[in-house]
């Protein structure tokens, strides 16, 4: 019976890191998406017919997303563009069976590490799949001619965005292990994120790389910590000052300094895609000032984009988009969760790798969603319902060991 649940484990887990290859292989192209699908209800099959097995009494923190997908249903009736909402409301309903089965299953089956690591072994996968859709010399070209890399298949941001998780995680690794081939996989990674041109991606990285080395510091005391930060920090800005002028950067330079030359007001700038996120941000705040409670409707946002750039899409900002269609209610339902599961994993980084791991992972989610709608996004999901099942396996080991004491105490004390 062991040896079954030591199989059916393995593969639970490799069904899981082709589900997050397909998520970014096949993101954008329709003709593929049944291939996720079917994946997705494998996986959830699987995880489902583990977690009953073990046990049927189910943590009621797995259903503090509820609140929000009952919402969602609901702003159908005063939503704008109600088959919009509906179609978004059924998303978010798949989103959450996705996230109470999976962080069920990895609180029975203590495979959080594992699926953690899981994100940098599909990371490679990824790669392997680049080179295998562009071919060598198709990649090299690319790269030098300063072509962003991805938007074939998938949005270049996304792609860039997972990388950079693998990335991070590689480097983790390598700190926690110091195997030198962890290290050669990160910074292979952030040659191919370099080449996607996205801002998000490198900024991610960034903010990875310094809690990776901030919460290995953390250990240190006195003098020493205060080196080693000094250290990490020179060597940190002196390797991203090298590959900042180095041709491999030149695309997410170029459009780094249009971002920046469009915002500080030079005539001679044109940045389309900062000045259309700027639209869309005055209008979604425009819409929520005018609908402050309840907004037009979960997922109706290409109402609102469809008057203003004649396209039908969302905000490009996680927080004004929920603003605009949820009203207050709706951000508040959506991120009261997330920065419970946040800050209990913050709160046990210092005895457990996976709430570090995760509340990396989960600082990563909160910076982009300034730049990016992701509440109804998978990958967001996914981590979602990691960090929650690190977060209640912590806490069943802290009360196990509470427990522990008090019990060695008595006995103690009766002898």
């Amino acid at each position: 019976m062991f040896i079954k649940k030591i199989s059916l484990n393995k593969i639970i887990w490799v069904i899981f890191v082709f589900y997050l290859f397909t998520i970014i292989a096949f993101g954008d192209r329709v003709e593929y998406f049944k291939y996720s699908n079917i994946t997705f209800v494998v996986l959830i099959g699987f995880m489902a017919l583990y977690a009953i097995k073990q046990s049927l009494v189910v943590p009621k923190d797995l259903f503090m997303f509820l609140p929000f997908l009952i919402y969602s249903f609901l702003s159908t009736t005063w939503s704008v563009l109600p088959s919009f909402t509906i179609q978004r409301s059924i998303t978010m309903l798949r989103l959450f069976v996705l996230l109470v089965i999976m962080a069920f299953y990895l609180l029975k089956s203590k495979q959080t590490e594992m699926f953690i690591y899981g994100f940098s072994l599909a990371g490679i996968i990824i790669l392997v799949y680049l080179f295998y859709f562009y071919g060598f010399i198709g990649l090299r070209n690319m790269i030098s001619d300063g072509a962003r890399v991805g938007g074939e298949f998938v949005n270049s941001n996304t792609l860039a965005i997972y990388l950079s998780f693998s990335s991070i995680i590689f480097l983790y690794l390598f700190l926690n292990s110091k195997k030198w081939y962890y290290l050669v996989l990160a910074f292979g990674i952030v040659i191919i994120i370099a080449s996607t041109g996205s801002k998000k991606g490198l900024l991610d990285l960034a903010v990875g790389y310094i809690l990776v080395f901030g919460f290995k510091q953390e250990q240190s005391n006195g003098m020493k910590k205060i080196f080693k930060w000094t250290l990490a920090i020179f060597v940190s800005l002196f390797v991203l000052y090298l590959l900042w002028n180095s041709p491999l950067f030149a695309t997410v330079r170029i459009r780094f300094e249009k971002m920046v030359g469009f915002l500080s007001g030079s005539n001679d700038v044109n940045d389309f895609s900062t000045r259309e996120r700027q639209i869309m941000i005055s209008i979604g705040w425009k819409q929520f000032l005018d609908t402050p409670i309840l907004g037009i409707g979960i997922g109706a946002s290409s109402y609102l984009t469809s008057i203003a750039l004649g396209t039908n899409t969302y905000l490009h900002n996680d927080y004004i988009e929920l603003l605009a269609t949820g009203g207050i209610f709706g951000l508040l339902l959506q991120y009261i969760p997330i920065l419970f599961i946040y800050i209990k994993n913050w709160q046990y980084r210092k005895m457990s790798k996976t709430s570090q791991l995760s509340s990396i992972l989960m600082t990563i989610y909160i910076i982009n969603s300034i730049a990016a709608v992701q509440y109804f996004s998978k990958l967001t999901y996914v981590i979602f319902a990691i960090a929650l099942a690190c977060y209640l396996e912590n806490r069943a080991n802290e009360r196990n060991d509470s427990i522990y004491k008090i019990h060695h105490h008595k006995e103690r004390l009766y002898f």
